[in-house]
């Protein structure tokens, strides 16, 4: 059986070593662990992937070359709040196809861009 200083000496060790691994000391924890989450696209991804999805509705929609032309322009200048206004009204379109919802979504969408 161990002395009281003994025990000290095996159970002071053993306490430290439990103490510093909880608290997760890096040079005893070992190398980081890969993140367990998909990275969300960042606020230029986002911007870019709605301006393509307003493009597209457009094109889908109008022939007028005029004022396709007029939207390729512009919607680079559009903020981000129109921006994705423009976008969620897109969304509407392409749910709706020909309804007058969706007529009137597509108007809201031009005049948003081509006068902002």
């Amino acid at each position: 059986m161990l002395t009281a200083k003994g025990q000290r000496r095996v159970v002071a060790p053993a306490l430290m070593m439990l103490v510093m691994l909880w608290t997760g000391v890096p040079s005893l924890a070992g190398p980081p662990a890969a993140p367990s989450h998909v990275p969300i696209a960042g606020p230029a991804a986002v911007a870019a992937a709605e301006r393509r999805k307003v493009l597209l509705t457009i094109e889908n929609r109008t022939s007028d070359e005029r004022t396709l032309m007029r939207v390729r322009e512009k919607i680079g200048e559009l903020d981000g709040r129109r921006l994705r206004i423009a976008a969620a009204l897109c969304t509407r379109i392409e749910r709706d196809g020909g309804s007058a919802g969706a007529d009137i979504a597509f108007s809201l969408v031009t005049a948003l861009i081509v006068l902002s």
